[in-house]
Order: C-alpha cells, then sequence, then structure tokens
C-alpha cells in the first residue's frame, strides 16, 4: 500500500499558506496584543479518538510543520482535560457537548484567536470542529478542513466494498 502521508501533509501546509495568505488581503487580519508575530491567520487543529492534542508521531509532528513552514504563525491543538493522558482518555469517554461547550469557551477566550482562524480536523476532530462552527462559532472559522471526518457516514464506503466482493452480502444488509 502507498504511503500517501507526504501528500496529504502537503496539501495542508499549501492550503493553510494560501488561505492565510487571501484571508489577510481580504480583511486585514489585526493581530492581537502580545500575538505571534506572523499576519498569518491563526490555525486549530483538532485530533481524533485515540490521539492527543501533543503526540510528536501525530499531532504534535502536524503542528510543527505547519509553524516551520508557517513562522510565527500561532497554533493551537486541542487538549481537552488536564493532561495528555486525560487529553486521550475524553477522546473515548467525554460527552461530545461537554468537549464542544468547553472548545467554545477556551477557544473564545484566546486572544490570539480573536479575529478568527482555520480549523484542521482529524478524523473525529473534524466533526467536533464542525460542532463548534454550528454551536457557537466565536471566535469565527474561516476554513474547516476536515481529514477523515464521518460528516455524512461511512456506510456507502462500506457498502461499495462488500458489494465488490459478495453480492448476496449486500443484498442482506440493504
Amino acid at each position: 500500500m502507498q504511503n500517501n502521508t507526504p501528500i496529504i501533509l502537503s496539501f495542508l501546509l499549501l492550503f493553510v499558506h494560501v488561505t492565510s495568505a487571501n484571508r489577510i488581503n481580504i480583511q486585514q487580519y489585526n493581530k492581537p496584543e502580545g500575538s505571534a508575530s506572523s499576519t498569518n491567520t491563526p490555525v486549530v487543529l483538532w485530533h481524533g479518538m485515540g490521539d492527543t492534542c501533543c503526540n510528536p508521531l501525530s499531532m504534535g509532528y502536524i503542528a510543527e510543520m505547519i509553524t516551520s513552514a508557517l513562522p510565527g504563525t500561532y497554533l493551537y491543538s486541542v487538549e481537552v482535560g488536564d493532561s495528555v493522558a486525560d487529553d486521550e482518555e475524553n477522546g473515548f469517554l467525554m460527552n461530545v457537548n461537554e468537549q464542544i461547550d468547553m472548545m467554545c469557551d477556551v477557544l473564545g477566550a484566546d486572544p490570539n484567536l480573536k479575529y478568527g482562524f482555520n480549523a484542521i480536523g482529524f478524523s473525529q476532530g473534524g466533526q467536533f470542529l464542525r460542532g463548534y462552527v454550528e454551536r457557537c462559532n466565536n471566535p469565527p472559522v474561516h476554513n474547516l478542513i476536515s481529514i477523515g471526518g464521518q460528516h455524512q457516514g461511512t456506510i456507502d464506503t462500506l457498502l461499495n466494498n462488500m458489494c465488490k466482493s459478495n453480492t448476496d452480502r449486500c443484498l442482506w444488509i440493504s
């Protein structure tokens, strides 16, 4: 199987860079007092189930790639809880509504996000960021990138794969 990780990460960096530049030109992005020294639009990352905000092999790596490619960009990687261990556990066990409400408060209180941000969610994190946009969106999300989020379910993909190999099973499910 082919490893598409470099392609996906390159696309993310390009998208964040281009949308940051466009957002600045369109909205005259003003930095809050004491914010990052860059005029790039801030970025918020939200991980998926079983991951954490800061794992150096996943979200930490992606955060490092973004901040290396766009020096000075303010980046907030969502941590739900008081520690990395809490963050991982809450991804499985904490009520979704409570997580989204918590992030509405946390992101709303961050002065570096005052004028909005670009959001990137992975799997469950993409759905939770969509919930943030639908529920509070203050500060506003300028662009939402959801990678592997199940916004319209996954049954269609499952059925397509199953139907190719076993039409009886496909008929049984439908």
